[in-house]
């Protein structure tokens, strides 16, 4: 993987522009390809990730221990092998559980419409 990545280095600015792409379709000020989406409860948080690998993301539930009870998160890891398509198509599926407006620009501050 690391000579890949020293040899192939369109692959790393393909990630970065993911990670712009994935900024201006939800307005969170993110500066990385791994994505923390604080949701609440362990409830919340599963339901969200089973329905979502239904629609065929696959977006992890982070909960405690993990994390502290109460907050608990999505996680989503992009790559360069993502479109800006495959990036529109998971934030309008993220958009059924997840309230884009109300996050203040921070991933850490999202209101779940669960």
């Amino acid at each position: 993987a690391v000579i890949v990545a020293k040899r192939e280095t369109w692959r790393r600015r393909e990630l970065w522009n993911r990670v712009e792409d994935f900024r201006a379709l939800t307005g969170i000020a993110i500066s990385s390809p791994i994505i923390s989406l604080i949701v609440g409860s362990e409830e919340k948080a599963l339901k969200a990730s089973r329905e979502l690998l239904k629609s065929g993301f696959h977006v992890t539930a982070i909960r405690p221990p993990t994390v502290p009870p109460n907050s608990c998160r999505l996680r989503i890891a992009l790559s360069a092998a993502h479109t800006t398509d495959d990036l529109r198509k998971l934030t309008s599926a993220l958009s059924s559980y997840i309230n884009f407006q109300d996050t203040g620009g921070t991933s850490l501050h999202i209101h779940s419409k669960l």
